[in-house]
């Protein structure tokens, strides 16, 4: 499980989710209210995903469920970190570079699910190769 290289970068995911859920700051004034409501979706919805990628991790001899439960993290991934941009274009005051931090976690995160989808991916073309030799 953690000798495989795909297992080490949803842990890094999983370490920016958890960091962002503690250091996540939503300034009011700068963005819509569903993403400022004190118990909102919206706050938590970053932790959730980071759970799932963990149930992930553990999922490690089914690669083909692996690989669907992220692609469906990516996609959810994207909506949120998308929705979360159209907030601080839309708001009416400038937010001068107040979520830079939050934004370039995202990315990360992103990089990181896309790079452990290509090496589950390999995984099973590789075992799939295997089994055709038996």
């Amino acid at each position: 499980m953690i000798q495989r290289v795909q297992t080490l970068f949803l842990l890094l995911y999983s370490l920016i989710g958890i960091a962002y859920n503690f250091y996540f700051t939503v300034d009011p004034e700068h963005l819509a209210f569903w993403f400022t409501a004190p118990f909102s979706f919206f706050n938590f919805f970053p932790l959730v995903l980071t759970l799932v990628v963990l149930i992930v991790v553990f999922t490690y001899k089914k690669r083909k469920l692996q690989i669907r439960l992220l692609q469906g993290v990516l996609c959810l991934h994207v909506l949120f970190w998308g929705s979360f941009i159209i907030a601080l274009v839309s708001s009416s005051t400038p937010f001068l570079g107040l979520y830079t931090l939050d934004l370039v976690l995202a990315f990360i995160g992103l990089v990181l699910l896309l790079v452990a989808i290509k090496y589950i991916r390999k995984d099973e073309a590789l075992i799939q190769s295997l089994d055709r030799l038996r």
